[in-house]
């Protein structure tokens, strides 16, 4: 059967793992159109939130197995039918180490080996099949589900090769560091400083810190620390890189051999002007960029609610400059950005940027001293509800969310009073 490059509508493993035809004495599971799985077939069915969350489990006829409860992104709560709450417990990669009852009694303590293995000492819980880096370890055959691949922590391996869904002599590799080109490899072998959030993309985690992202063509990950909460000013994860290299080959695919001069977005023509020093490459890398931004807002059209379409529509030009540059909302109707920044944000990122900066026009005038981080917060609220519809990934929404936080607002004033470049 075919794997989740192009989701099947089942597909079955062994305990040893190896896809054969559904039969009775091995588990088959089930996946939708996004290779996002569904279903234990005959036994139990997922359903999902608006992004990737599992929220709740029923059975093969529909009654409520589990229901869980999501903040910030991470599952922090079980209910399961007939019984009390269960309260998760997280370590720095994500995976669940404690988790107890609604009274505070421990009903689940466990240590876990760097790949993965399990040494629990407490295991009382109605259940707890969230395990190793906060994904779903299958009863059936021990492997965690990720999303794109399956994980076996026996083997500290991969059971299939990374891939990606356009060729790519070697997807998500970072040809810096030899461990990347390992397509079996869980996160480049260091899974104590690395966790994966969907099968493809490793997510940096140390202790002291929030975390950092990971960028393939940088051999150095970006922290940034709990203690301030601040992040750098509308600069989208360099994680996200990772699934920009997908959308921009899938874009050049189609792109012509000159950079555009204008998009159409949500029926309103936007202007696109290059940088002098610019060479032809980048500005083609550009126009690429910003026509898979433009496409993914129209795309989406029906979902944004007319205070996303409005602010959307406050952009009428988009200039596209080298470093050094004043970055953002740099003239009415206009919107700056440098080719690094474009380079480095996915499409997602860069078309939710359209109604951040135009929620700032809007906001003219409405916001001045002390306050004007509210003017920030308030665009990037606006940003952060476009890109959750229009295909933000986990870790560009947390990014995003820690940045609008009030507690951020020293932050933020500052970005106002001085702006960004880059």
């Amino acid at each position: 059967m075919a794997d989740r490059i192009q989701p099947s509508l089942a597909r079955e493993q062994t305990s040893g793992g190896t896809p054969n035809l559904c039969s009775t004495t091995t588990a088959c599971y089930a996946y939708d159109g996004d290779g996002r799985r569904v279903s234990k077939v005959g036994s139990k069915l997922y359903w999902y939130g608006a992004g990737s969350e599992i929220l709740a489990e029923t059975d093969a006829s529909g009654n409520t197995l589990n229901e869980y409860v999501f903040f910030g992104g991470k599952r922090v709560a079980l209910l399961p039918a007939g019984s009390t709450a269960q309260f998760y417990v997280e370590d720095h990669l994500g995976t669940s180490r404690v988790v107890t009852s609604n009274t505070g009694v421990v009903c689940y303590d466990a240590d876990f080996y760097p790949y993965g293995g399990e040494r629990a000492y407490t295991d009382s819980c109605t259940q707890n099949n969230y395990k190793f880096e906060g994904k779903e370890r299958d009863t059936e055959t021990g492997n965690d589900d990720f999303g794109a691949r399956y994980y076996s922590n026996r083997f500290g391996r991969w059971l299939s090769a990374d891939w990606s869904s356009v060729p790519a002599p070697v997807p998500y590799a970072n040809l810096s560091n030899p461990q990347t080109l390992n397509l079996y490899s869980m996160v480049a072998d260091d899974p104590e400083s690395f966790a994966d959030l969907d099968g493809h993309t490793p997510f940096i985690y140390q202790v002291g810190t929030y975390g950092g992202f990971w960028d393939p063509s940088n051999a150095n990950p970006v922290y940034e620390t709990i203690e301030l909460i601040e992040v750098e000013f509308e600069a989208a994860p360099a994680q996200a890189t990772l699934r920009l290299q997908e959308q921009q080959q899938q874009a050049a695919q189609q792109a012509q051999n000159t950079p555009l001069t204008s998009v159409t977005v949500l029926g309103n023509k936007v202007g696109i002007t290059y940088g002098a020093k610019l060479s032809a490459a980048d500005q083609l890398t550009a126009s690429n960029a910003i026509a898979a931004a433009a496409g993914l807002i129209n795309k989406n059209a029906t979902s944004l609610t007319a205070d996303q379409t409005k602010a959307i529509g406050q952009i009428s030009s988009f200039a596209v400059s080298g470093p050094n540059t004043l970055l953002g909302a740099t003239g009415k109707g206009s919107m700056t950005l440098s080719i690094g920044f474009i380079h480095d944000s996915s499409a997602a990122w860069l078309g939710s940027l359209f109604g951040h900066e135009g929620q700032h026009y809007l906001n003219s005038g409405k916001y001045s001293g002390a306050n004007l981080w509210r003017d920030e917060q308030s665009a990037g609220r606006t940003q952060l509800g476009i890109g959750n519809k229009i295909g933000f990934s986990d870790a560009e929404r947390v990014h995003l969310e820690q940045w609008i936080d009030d507690r951020n607002r020293a932050a933020m004033q500052q970005h106002m009073e001085q702006g960004y470049s880059q």
